[in-house]
């Protein structure tokens, strides 16, 4: 009895362990819906994945792994104005949920006398983004996320390089990540990940 009390134990531990495409590796991004920013997004959601594109889980959450890949699946992004965005970067806010760590930057600043600024920030965020959807963040009209691929020829999937730097040594565990968009001093976004959850685990 014990024996079969114990296969089934393991077999539920294995089920809730299971990382399952679209469901246990979704976030969603929270706009922070300044109303003076050009660029919205709304009831985005995100699938995580690692750098072969398996489905990236941390139990039954979603793991960012870096390097990585993640994919804009569902949701709107608006943009309200026309703006160069070639030279846009982005200031991030991290909060680690440690309380030997708590906040390492804030808005591009940082708080950790071991972690210098520029770790605190993503200085070619087209880079990372890709040309066509950086372009796309700087066109006026609303962008439905499941259909962009279709329609505009954008893909979704964003490909997360490895981070290098003193930020490396912490990086793994959960954490709040703020990013406010900018470029040549002016504010175009701000959001935070995850938006459903306190904590999004980065690995």
């Amino acid at each position: 009895m014990r024996s079969i009390v114990v296969t089934l134990a393991l077999a539920v531990a294995a089920y809730a362990a299971t990382c399952t495409d679209g469901t246990t590796n979704v976030f969603t991004i929270a706009d922070q819906n300044d109303p003076n920013l050009d660029i919205h997004f709304e009831n985005v959601k995100v699938q995580t994945y690692d750098d072969n594109g398996k489905p990236a889980c941390n139990g039954n959450a979603p793991s960012l792994n870096l390097p990585g890949m993640i994919k804009l699946v569902s949701g709107d992004i608006k943009v309200t104005a026309a703006n160069d965005l070639s030279k846009e970067e982005a200031d991030l806010t991290l909060v680690k949920n440690s309380l030997l760590i708590g906040t390492v930057c804030d808005n591009g600043k940082s708080k950790n006398p071991l972690v210098p600024d520029e770790d605190c920030k993503i200085a070619d965020i087209c880079s990372v983004l890709g040309a066509d959807m950086c372009k796309l963040l700087g066109t006026p009209g609303t962008y439905d996320l499941a259909t962009i691929e279709k329609d505009l020829n954008i893909t979704g999937t964003i490909t997360l390089p490895s981070i290098n730097g003193a930020i490396n040594g912490i990086l793994k565990g959960e954490w709040s990540i703020g990013i406010l968009l900018q470029a040549n001093g002016k504010h175009f976004g701000n959001i935070k990940l995850p938006g459903n959850a306190k904590w999004l685990y980065i690995n």
